[in-house]
């Protein structure tokens, strides 16, 4: 490991110059012992800046950005919320309240605490039951699918 006070030493900033492209923050911050918000500030402090407006950047958030949310798609860029949230407004794209945390199927839904699927089936014997996370969507479907006609549950 490359240091613990405060003070980035000039391997860490070495380091950051020569990978700041190649990992996330949060990737950074467990080679570097950092904060993220340490990562975050030093990189913006040193001018080493991940988002480019990179055409295939535009094109995932005007995919994902209305479903997935600022703070899944600054994970999944590797950027900050602040720029996700700022890069957004500028395509002028919005979360959609109605799909956001939602699944494609019936008794799936995101968990932000966790980031994964859950599975959550109400009124099993008068109440509501969760049924695991899942990291696919598609695999927590089959197992909401499994439960839903093992309970007697509506399926479609």
């Amino acid at each position: 490991h490359l240091g613990h006070n405060s003070y980035y030493t000039k391997e860490e900033e070495d380091f950051l110059k020569n990978n700041y492209k190649l990992y996330t923050n949060k990737e950074l911050s467990n080679i570097l012992e950092r904060t993220v918000p340490s990562i975050t500030s030093k990189l913006r402090s040193m001018g080493l800046v991940k988002y480019d407006n990179n055409h295939k950047d535009d094109n995932w958030l005007k995919e994902n950005y209305s479903i997935l949310g600022t703070n899944k798609c600054a994970e999944e860029l590797g950027i900050t919320k602040y720029q996700v949230f700022h890069r957004a407004k500028r395509l002028g794209l919005k979360v959609d309240n109605k799909t956001y945390g939602k699944s494609k199927y019936r008794y799936v839904q995101w968990d932000n605490k966790s980031k994964k699927w859950k599975v959550i089936i109400n009124n099993i014997n008068g109440k509501k039951k969760q049924f695991g996370l899942y990291d696919d969507e598609d695999e927590a479907g089959i197992v909401a699918m499994e439960k839903a006609i093992e309970y007697g549950k509506v399926i479609s």
